[in-house]
């Protein structure tokens, strides 16, 4: 099992901003490109994204369930863990180092591997020079050939 962008803590400010900004009465969120640029492959005076990808951001933004999204900044860290104990195959777990909506400190990384206790393999590590969307940023094939490694690994 291999996750990132997700985890144990997120940025309380930033998870309240994104909760106002939802209108609860639809059935899906659709976010602005712009705002959804900059929380997810910007981080102020860094460049860790080409440029080039943003101009695929209006055909790349697709429509949310609102259910889902509000369980994911509502409700999620009140049960997450209580999973995690049942995951018994290898997990391995990588968090950005320039995450706005997580908290990407080697505290919370060490919180979220030690609640996979269960599991026969964790490899966790924050990936240098990374915004939240890892796989769209500088270290996108980085960050995915190291996904395949572990899984050729674990396979084999």
């Amino acid at each position: 099992m291999i996750t990132s962008g997700i985890g144990a803590d997120v940025d309380s400010a930033i998870d309240q901003d994104l909760k106002a900004l939802v209108d609860t009465t639809t059935e899906q969120v659709t976010f602005d490109p712009a705002l959804k640029d900059s929380l997810m492959l910007q981080t102020p005076g860094k460049e860790l994204s080409d440029p080039e990808i943003l101009k695929c951001s209006t055909r790349l933004n697709k429509p949310t369930p609102t259910a889902e999204f509000l369980d994911t900044n509502t409700k999620w860290l009140q049960y997450w863990n209580r999973y995690s104990h049942a995951v018994k195959v290898p997990f391995m777990y990588g968090i950005s180092e320039f995450d706005v909506l997580l908290l990407s400190t080697q505290e919370a990384l060490e919180k979220y591997r030690n609640a996979f206790p269960c599991s026969s393999r964790i490899e966790c590590s924050m990936v240098p020079e990374a915004p939240h969307y890892i796989e769209l940023s500088y270290q996108g094939r980085g960050w995915l050939a190291r996904c395949c490694g572990f899984a050729l690994e674990c396979a084999g």
